[in-house]
């Protein structure tokens, strides 16, 4: 049950963040950028280690996530000081709103990014634990959608 509730509330804040001026393309990075949460909770509650070139891998790409969040965010910024100049009003106040809605998605997909590396650790302590039982995750599966 703790599993579906973490499922579920992964789900819902991932697609909830798209509310919050979250470029599309930023959101299936930040999806897909999951190394850093995965081996950052590995350390810390499996006490994992990992090789060196492993670490410098998943930086460089946390790098390159953390560009392209910073390049979103001023692009952002660009359009909708374009908008409001436009407008001839006052961007200032418009801008800052869109900056925060921006900042407030972003902490939606790390906070679903952290909960998803957390269940992962998570079914991989219980498989430790219980062993893997394909045949109950696929009655699970089958008899919910009959």
């Amino acid at each position: 049950m703790i599993m579906v509730c973490m499922f579920f509330a992964v789900s819902v804040v991932n697609n909830y963040a798209l509310n919050f001026n979250i470029p599309l393309p930023l959101h299936m990075i930040f999806r897909a950028g999951s190394l850093m949460a995965n081996m950052l909770l590995g350390v810390l509650i499996l006490r994992k280690e990992y090789p060196l070139h492993k670490y410098f891998a998943v930086t460089m790409i946390t790098v390159g996530i953390s560009v392209s969040t910073v390049a979103s965010a001023q692009q952002l910024r660009s359009v909708s000081s374009n908008e409001t100049h436009s407008e001839e009003s006052d961007s200032s106040g418009s801008n800052d709103g869109e900056l925060i809605r921006l900042l407030i998605g972003i902490a939606m997909l790390l906070f679903a990014m952290l909960m998803s590396a957390r269940l992962g650790i998570f079914q991989e302590t219980l498989y430790k634990t219980y062993g893997k039982h394909p045949r109950e995750a696929m009655f699970y599966s089958v008899s919910r959608y009959q």
